[in-house]
């Protein structure tokens, strides 16, 4: 008897968690990279010089990358499995593993499955939703580059920007557009045991620290359609994200309101996917750093959503 069957939530949670440990360290590493930027740009001590450490920080990421590059494949692996596993998961064996004596009771794990490239021709005999070209082209390249990660020491001719933008389009195709924000949230709840023990919401920071730098990534039209970003409105603060005792300064503007009337007054955040109903009036709040007068017209409980000054 063939014994510990997969479902497809098995394959989909391992798929999504390769992803999110990847989009992870993607991301410390830029963020590494742009200390280290900082760092080149202060005034260098003749005595102890600093050289470049970007381009050193880059060449000692090279395992990094390529780990990362390995989990994006494999994440985009378990989630066409999950997908084909729906149907039924003896569709993902190879060969006639149904002739072979057994004594006894056999894992499913044991038994031999279909190679990695073969997944998206499957994929698109048993699902109803078919796999485009592009995609299998995608798939294939970053099968490709975890081949060279595996069985070599090849360095990875892709950038973080590629990596995360690679992430995005397999999401997107496979989950549908917009999904990701959702996944981040869940994931990152799922990261912390004691959620609750964080009183200061420093891990809620983090992420709108994450959001910040990603949506300076992607285009315009990318922001769209991987988050549902629209870059080019306005933006604000969301008194949810911002309300711990330990918010971000400045403030980290996710929000925007969700049609572009002038009287428009729902505000979104994608940072939480909450929407909350806010005021609209003029500021003028001027500022501390040079006294001009704050712009802003939308309010919340009496906090402007575009400095954060109070009345």
């Amino acid at each position: 008897m063939i014994t510990h069957l997969p479902t497809f939530e098995d394959f989909h949670q391992t798929g999504l968690s390769y992803l999110c440990l990847a989009w992870s360290d993607l991301l410390s590493l830029h963020w590494e990279a742009l200390e280290y930027k900082e760092l080149e740009s202060e005034e260098e001590d003749p005595e102890y010089p600093v050289g470049n450490l970007v381009a050193k920080h880059w060449v000692a990421s090279t395992l990094r990358v390529a780990t990362c590059a390995s989990l994006i494949h494999q994440g985009a692996e378990m989630l066409i499995k999950a997908r084909i596993c729906a149907q039924s998961p003896f569709l993902l064996l190879r060969g006639n593993w149904y002739e072979k004596k057994r004594r006894g009771d056999t894992p499913f794990s044991d038994l031999i499955t279909i190679d990695a490239q073969d997944l998206p021709k499957v994929h698109n005999i048993v699902a109803t939703n078919q796999l485009t070209s592009d995609f299998t082209s995608l798939f294939d390249k970053c099968r490709i580059r975890r081949n060279k990660v595996t069985h070599g020491v090849a360095q990875i001719e892709a950038s973080v920007e590629d990596l995360a933008r690679d992430i995005q389009i397999l999401i997107a195709t496979l989950l549908g557009d917009r999904s990701w924000p959702a996944i981040r949230r869940e994931y990152n709840n799922t990261q912390d045991p004691a959620p609750w023990a964080d009183y200061h919401g420093v891990g809620r920071v983090g992420f709108l620290e994450e959001w910040n730098y990603i949506t300076q990534l992607f285009t315009p039209a990318e922001n769209l359609r991987f988050f549902n970003f629209p870059t080019k409105q306005r933006h604000y603060l969301c008194p949810g994200c911002h309300g711990g005792d330990v918010p971000p300064e400045p403030p980290i503007l996710l929000s925007y309101l969700t049609t572009t009337n002038p009287g428009a007054t729902v505000l979104y955040c994608i940072a939480c996917n909450e929407t909350i109903d806010v005021i609209r009036q003029a500021c003028g709040i001027p500022s501390a750093s040079d006294g001009e007068k704050c712009p802003g017209d939308v309010w919340f409980e009496g906090q402007c959503l575009v400095c954060a000054g109070t009345r």
